[in-house]
């Protein structure tokens, strides 16, 4: 008896299923491209491709562009991506607010909103997520026939393959089957994964990592995540928890972390702890312009009064910039040590401090870290800012409908080659 996966890979349909992802694949990457491109660069022959390619065009996938350029004889006819054949939804979950965007094909934005949460109550979280998808499409003129997947970002420890948020210290949720929840409103391929890892794959795909082999994205809010790409590929480790760099013990005798841990590096380095360092410099320097823009009032105080406030010469907020860059520094150079990366990625409000966050945090790894990776690690801010995570969820969409024979997207290729041959 052959084994299963050997009998399902020399299965013709499926081999054509295969072809049709492969270049759909380089028109994705190289669009406008012509059909005796595609040939030469995936080694296929000029007959298969035509085949394929008549599928992708059947399938809506792909259409006929502008001619190229000719050296003798007919111009080739282009082919490029129909972004408009299918829709991608992202969704950045963050503790009291939610951000869904919407990208096509193309992986081009097409319309984004963002919506304050009242609680973080799991049903409420995930019917306002559902309200503010639909209401996002809505606005966007794009009907839920044309949604392919949705990509979901969220603080915590996920199960990618159950799509289950096993723990999310911040939010308060455990064991939360989000995937379900969102596949069974939607009746679409749902991706639940940590926010940091697609913020990592965002930047790597779209943003300052592009040329980098292996990248660390450290995201500084309300806690601290960290997401590892490898090769372009999300690394997870055996059950999904790779990267929580956040919560490695920094003080033993430190405070109480949400995660029921003493001295988690988020704890001194995180949005909440920036904001306690600051409320004890203004009850010290009311005289400070950072006391004048909180109005007196601490309760109103954000990330971006002490970064206004350090670039308007403000002493106070320098000391805060400073403290912070110290605690940071010190979980840099433990990451720098551990995994040897090219490039380390900061994201946050707190990065907007400029020079003086960052000038600290490379003295720090330059002078702690081991000789070897502190030498060639570059730290740098986000190049995408709050759009890394959802841009990470459209690379992620697209990469699981869009790349593998089994989904959706393919499926509806051989629906449409099946159609074509019953035609004849």
């Amino acid at each position: 008896m052959r084994n299963q996966k050997t009998s399902r890979t020399l299965d013709p349909r499926y081999i054509r299923q295969l072809n049709c992802t492969r270049i759909f694949r380089v028109v994705r990457e190289r669009e406008p491209v012509s059909r005796a491109e595609i040939a030469r660069l995936t080694q296929l022959s000029a007959t298969t491709v035509s085949e394929a390619v008549t599928t992708l065009l059947r399938a809506g996938f792909v259409t006929e562009a502008e001619l190229g350029g000719s050296s003798g004889g007919r111009p080739p006819i282009m082919l490029r991506v129909n972004g408009d054949r299918g829709y991608i939804v992202g969704v950045d979950l963050d503790v009291g607010r939610v951000t869904v965007a919407l990208s096509n094909l193309h992986l081009d934005l097409v319309g984004m909103r963002t919506a304050q949460l009242a609680s973080a109550e799991y049903s409420y979280v995930v019917r306002e997520m559902q309200r503010e998808i639909e209401e996002l499409m809505d606005n966007c003129g794009v009907s839920m026939d044309k949604l392919l997947g949705i990509g979901v970002g969220v603080p915590g420890h996920v199960d990618f393959e159950k799509g289950i948020l096993k723990f999310a210290p911040n939010l308060g949720w455990s064991n939360a089957p989000l995937k379900e929840d969102m596949e069974h409103a939607f009746g679409v391929p749902v991706y639940i994964e940590n926010d940091a890892k697609l913020c990592a794959l965002g930047e790597k795909t779209f943003g300052v990592g592009q040329q980098a082999t292996e990248i660390v994205f450290v995201a500084i809010k309300t806690g601290i995540g960290c997401g590892v790409v490898i090769d372009g590929s999300i690394y997870r480790g055996i059950d999904g928890s790779a990267g929580e760099f956040g919560h490695m013990t920094i003080d033993a005798a430190g405070p109480r972390c949400a995660c029921g841990n003493h001295g988690c590096w988020e704890t001194f380095a995180d949005d909440n702890a920036i904001i306690g360092r600051a409320l004890r410099e203004l009850a010290a320097s009311k005289d400070s312009l950072l006391f004048k823009r909180c109005g007196g009032d601490a309760r109103r105080l954000t990330i971006e009064d002490v970064t206004t406030a350090l670039q308007e010469g403000d002493e106070a907020a320098a000391r805060i910039v400073q403290e912070t860059a110290w605690y940071l520094g010190i979980g840099i150079v433990n990451i720098v040590n551990a995994f040897n990366p090219e490039l380390v990625i900061l994201g946050g409000q707190i990065t907007k401090a400029g020079p003086v966050l960052f000038d600290t945090i490379g003295s720090m790894v330059r002078e702690r870290a081991l000789g070897v990776p502190a030498s060639r690690v570059q730290i740098v801010p986000s190049g995408l800012g709050d759009m890394a995570c959802v841009m990470g969820c459209f690379a992620l969409v697209a990469e699981e409908q869009l790349e593998h024979p089994a989904t959706l997207a393919l499926n509806v290729f051989a629906h449409a080659d099946q159609v074509a041959e019953t035609s004849h």
